[in-house]
């Protein structure tokens, strides 16, 4: 992030981010987690990963215990190398699976719990609601009754059969 002064005296910063991955890349841990709380965003960061690191979190999505780092290795083939190596880092980046240390001393790799639980919901459904609480709203101040509505959808479709 850049701050420049503007004018009046304020400073603005400027994001030199490409993407949304770059701009969750630079953000701390502890953001993230808390991002990764609500449905709605981790089914936002899921569409946004490459092919390949979506089938890896669809394949682990319903894993409770660490996979193997070789056996998700076999997954691709050596040609594709690169672009394992692209969404390894990525997903890790964005703290979406993490290593963990399996029994017998291999390295394994297991979804953030809190993306997991969250990408179970917006797939899935369930869940409370992903908008938040509108009862202080009050009640509409634009509200239509049902003959107004009926009146209005009559004189629409009086219309469409005119210019017909």
């Amino acid at each position: 992030m850049e701050i420049t002064p503007a004018r009046g005296g304020l400073n603005r910063a400027h994001l030199q981010c490409r993407n949304l991955q770059e701009f969750l890349g630079g953000l701390s841990p502890g953001v993230l987690d808390r991002l990764y709380g609500h449905p709605a965003t981790c089914l936002a960061v899921f569409r946004e990963l490459p092919s390949l690191a979506k089938n890896w979190v669809m394949r682990m999505l319903f894993l409770e215990q660490p996979l193997p780092q070789a056996a998700v290795a076999l997954w691709v083939k050596k040609e594709f190398s690169k672009a394992q190596e692209e969404s390894t880092g990525l997903l890790s980046g964005l703290r979406i699976w993490h290593t963990q240390l399996l029994p017998g001393g291999l390295q394994g790799l297991i979804l953030n719990p809190v993306f997991r639980q969250n990408l179970r919901i917006a797939l899935l459904g369930g869940g409370k609601a992903w908008s938040d609480d509108t009862s202080q709203l009050g009640p509409d101040k634009h509200a239509r009754d049902v003959p107004s509505l009926d009146k209005y959808a009559e004189e629409r479709w009086e219309v469409v059969l005119h210019f017909m």
